[in-house]
């Protein structure tokens, strides 16, 4: 006989997907309510990226409000509003359409930290001239901000963005409101709105008169050559001395190619004493003649071209207001120096291997020092735009232990194992096994565009937008097999951060992890993954929270990656860390995007790999799975050991060759706690199943509406063991 506790049990967790117990999940009814209600149960942490049609839930003139005429056609989710599949923007998923004056959404919203941010709102005239506010309204004060009026100029799918607005800290609600009619007699279509930190980037007060970087000499790599430049480029950065600290100055370097050493190389030690320059004072911008036109190029693989936040002494120094800008910095990750004791100088040696960095900053590009203690002040307002970071013998930017806050990376490239100078093709090998610092291998953390290390506080504020990442510009096949590549991890690594923002990127041929958060909250918006790299670990997004960031809470590890394409490696999205504290899950918000994968190549013990996934999760709860469409590719979502709640709409997972869906964890949570409600998706059985599911009974799967697939055939439901916890619902 069945226990009163168990039918309690079973009852709760139905009772927590359809609230009326009329069969209908909640989400595909409409409802009037009394106050709007998240629409995946919790608020949007933000930074983040919300998809315009998953505004609040509570009905109309609650949660939206409708002209009419927009009847029910949709099976996105039932309301007035009309929302349909996007067949026009960048990548997949769905948008708000036909939108009229009068109409407004709302959207709950979590703000982690109050300051300023930018609101950028996706959007494509129904004609040309509409206008729409985006209103904000904080939950426990009442205050009340909007982005002011915002206009359409184009059907073109295009960004309408206001900058430095500020948004109180806690619960707020984001109205958009449809305020003026274009001559079409529609205001827009609505894809997503995206929020992020904003501030006003740049130095502040420049000079007018720029110092000029003179007696430079050009293309010469000599040690003798390379100390002159170096020389020259101190000089004037001491010329900035002499004006009001308050205020900025310029150093300006002319068009030409120059190398630059640090005054003694000693691969023992760090970057700040193998660096060509030491920034300790605020209010810097350096600026070449244009990024291809400018070429400062490290003499050794040692040298580290800028080092922000050390002074000459080599005392830490935070510096506010520092920018770099319209010029190359480019590695030499193959030439080792060894002194000459004849002459005093250093002479290169080409050497096969990699220098060995004991994972520290010697080897980068340029790298932000400064002080790492707990109540230090970081380093704030750091821009680096219009710039091309070429074969790092480690990585591009690397920020060293010490704290960075408001860093915006705009419009550069990152370039690695580019050309004999940059690669390190197999089999590898040590031309000189006499130098303890070579290694066969790049080093450990290496090929990372942007490199942000865990510091004693957190890293918070860091934009990276419209740049460009390539991992090995020779690659235009598929790797031959798992092991054997040479290529660049990705373009972002951030640890121990919140408000990240990596938008509008173009990478190719990431080796690994295209981006990585460590923490958040983050988001990938809008960028475009390729690769022929294809490892069981190839993923475009991997995310996990592990460090304590805002508060410690489980909505500062949240995590977006909306509206992305993803063509190549094993994985769309990927998480599979747990974070610090074993009660906290990360929540992954992915939705919107277009993926398309690279098979496995042998799933075969010993030769291990992996059927990959569009979407893998292992701790996560609250998992916000819509609106992706997935062209190739193991699984569409898979969910590994402790995942316990997630909504699963409107995807297309037809193509799926492994399995569409599968829990191949196990998991000790039980009751309501522990809930995938799955709807209205196109689901391929391929190879196994549509669904496997978990063999015990530890919570549900409550599966509605969605059309099983095997090739062009639909079929019924093949779900693996039979008696899985999975309620299923047929369209009526």
């Amino acid at each position: 006989m069945t226990s009163a506790a168990e039918i309690q049990r079973k009852f709760d967790m139905v009772h927590s997907v359809d609230s009326d117990l009329n069969g209908v999940p909640d989400l595909l009814e409409d409802p009037v309510l009394g106050a709007p209600v998240p629409f995946i149960g919790i608020p949007f942490a933000i930074t983040g990226c919300i998809e315009a049609e998953q505004f609040d839930r509570g009905g109309q003139g609650v949660a939206y409000y409708s002209l009419g005429g927009n009847t029910v056609t949709n099976d996105y989710r039932p309301t007035m509003m009309q929302i349909v599949t996007n067949t026009t923007d960048f990548a997949a998923g769905f948008i708000v359409d036909n939108l009229r004056a009068g109409e407004w959404l709302k959207y709950s919203l979590d703000v982690r930290v109050g300051q300023n941010y930018a609101v950028e709102s996706r959007v494509a005239g129904i004609g040309t001239g509409g206008v729409f506010p985006v209103e904000f309204t904080n939950a426990a004060t009442g205050a009340f901000t909007n982005t002011g009026p915002l206009t359409v100029l184009s059907t073109n799918w295009t960004n309408l963005a206001r900058t430095l607005l500020p948004l109180p800290a806690g619960t707020n609600v984001m109205k958009v409101v449809m305020d003026t009619n274009s001559t079409s007699n529609a205001v827009c279509r609505l894809n997503y709105i995206s929020i992020y930190p904003s501030w006003v980037e740049g130095v502040p007060n420049l000079d007018p008169k720029p110092i000029d970087v003179t007696m430079l000499t050009t293309n010469d790599s000599s040690w003798t050559a390379a100390t002159n430049n170096t020389e020259r480029i101190r000089f004037a950065l001491s010329q900035l001395d002499s004006l009001n600290p308050t205020n900025g100055g310029t150093i300006a370097i002319p068009e030409g190619t120059y190398y630059v050493a640090q005054e003694e190389v000693n691969e023992s030690l760090d970057a700040e004493r193998n660096s060509v320059a030491l920034i300790s004072r605020s209010h810097v911008e350096i600026q070449g003649a244009d990024k291809t036109k400018t070429k400062l190029i490290a003499h050794n693989r040692a040298t580290t071209i800028f080092y922000v936040g050390r002074s000459t002494t080599f005392e830490a120094a935070a510096v506010t207001n520092f920018t770099l800008r319209d010029l190359t910095v480019e590695g030499r990750p193959h030439q080792v120096s060894v002194l000459d004791t004849n002459t005093g100088t250093f002479t290169n040696f080409w050497e096969t291997g990699g220098l060995e960095t004991h994972d520290a900053a010697i080897g980068n590009l340029v790298v932000f020092g400064g002080v790492s203690t707990p109540t230090a002040r970081p380093s704030v307002n750091l821009l680096f735009t219009n710039c091309l970071f070429r074969n790092p013998a480690a990585d591009g930017l690397w920020s060293q232990i010490s704290c960075i806050s408001n860093v915006a990376v705009r419009n550069c490239e990152f370039v690695f194992r580019d050309g004999t100078n940059g690669a390190f093709p197999f089999p590898r090998s040590i031309t000189n096994t006499n130098i303890s610092t070579t290694i066969s291998n790049p080093p450990g953390i290496s090929g990372v565009g942007f490199f942000v290390r865990a510091c004693d506080n957190f890293a918070q504020n860091l934009l990276m937008l419209d740049c460009a990442f390539n991992g090995n510009p020779a690659l235009t096949n598929l790797s031959p097999n798992n092991t054997y590549f040479d290529a660049g991890d990705g373009i972002f690594w951030g640890q121990k951060g919140a408000n990240w923002f990596v938008g509008r990127c173009g990478l190719t041929n990431y080796g690994l992890e295209g981006i990585q958060f460590s923490d958040g909250p983050a988001a990938a918006v809008a960028n475009d993954f390729r690769t022929f790299v294809s490892t069981f670990s190839t993923v475009g997004v991997l995310a996990f929270g592990f460090w304590t960031t805002v508060n410690n809470s489980t909505n500062d590890y949240t995590f977006y990656a909306v509206g992305n394409r993803i063509v190549g490696g094993r994985y769309g999205y990927w998480e599979h860390d747990p974070p610090t504290d074993p009660s906290v899950h990360s929540r992954p918000n992915f939705s919107g995007n277009y993926i398309e994968l690279t098979p496995p190549y042998d799933l075969q013990i010993p030769t291990y790999d992996s059927a990959g996934a569009a979407f893998e999760g292992a701790k996560v709860e609250h998992a916000n799975i819509a609106g992706n469409k997935l062209v190739a590719g193991g699984h569409g979502a898979r969910w590994q050991t402790e995942a316990i709640s997630g909504l699963v709409l409107k995807n297309d997972f037809a193509a799926a060759s492994y399995r569409a869906l599968a829990y191949t964890g196990t998991n000790g949570n039980i009751g309501p706690a522990f809930r995938f409600t799955i709807l209205r998706n196109a689901l391929g059985q391929g190879s196994q199943f549509h669904l496997k599911g978990p063999v015990t009974d530890p919570g549900i799967f409550f599966s509605s509406e969605n059309t099983f697939k095997d090739g062009a055939l639909t079929v019924n439901p093949f779900v693996d063991p039979a008696s899985a916890p999975v309620h299923t619902r047929y369209k009526p």
